[in-house]
């Protein structure tokens, strides 16, 4: 496995043509900022039916709250350190990382992203399984890079437009569930 040389530098080379702030439906909402040059982590909002979690990258940690409903009871917020051991990308915008690394055959790399329920810091391993023509039913046939992000208990695919660099797609295999969701792009691209 080829390896980047370090997460500082990719952080530092990254280009993001992006939006710096996401809305995720999974299974509730959540909100992840990132800083638009370099895509590092710097808060994370996550809103879900018996929790809500509020954090911000700091140095090397994630400082926050999560709280916690249970029935009628008042909710129990308890106060967050998470130590990371560095920089790291959330985990709401693995698809757009993956779009803005140096892709190219026999790329492969493990990049760190955050997952409070794991621990904080989980690295993954991204690996370019090949690059390919696909019909996309909105956008026609692209040529793509097809990118595997090693997501514990959901691994993704992220389809990469070689050209514009966009996401076209993305699918996340849930092995618990036995369950496969697939998101594809359905807005013109630019140009």
């Amino acid at each position: 496995m080829r390896r980047v040389p370090s997460v500082s530098r990719l952080l530092a080379r990254c280009t993001a043509l992006f939006a710096a702030v996401l809305v995720v439906s999974f299974p509730g909402i959540a909100t992840a900022v990132a800083d638009l040059n370099t895509m590092r982590a710097v808060s994370h909002r996550s809103h879900q039916p018996t929790r809500t979690m509020q954090f911000t990258f700091v140095g090397d940690s994630a400082v926050g709250t999560v709280s916690t409903a249970k029935g009628d009871s008042a909710p129990r917020v308890e106060s967050v350190r998470q130590g990371l051991g560095g920089p790291i990308f959330d985990s709401n915008v693995i698809d757009l990382v993956v779009a803005a690394l140096p892709l190219h055959p026999q790329f492969a790399t493990e990049l760190p992203f955050f997952i409070y329920e794991k621990g904080g810091r989980v690295p993954m391993a991204v690996e370019v399984r090949e690059r390919t023509s696909v019909h996309f039913s909105k956008l026609g046939p692209r040529d793509v890079w097809v990118v595997t992000v090693a997501i514990p208990g959901a691994p993704a695919t992220v389809w990469v437009d070689t050209q514009t660099r966009a996401v076209l797609r993305v699918r996340y295999d849930i092995s618990d569930a036995n369950l496969s969701f697939t998101d594809e792009r359905v807005t013109p691209l630019a140009g």
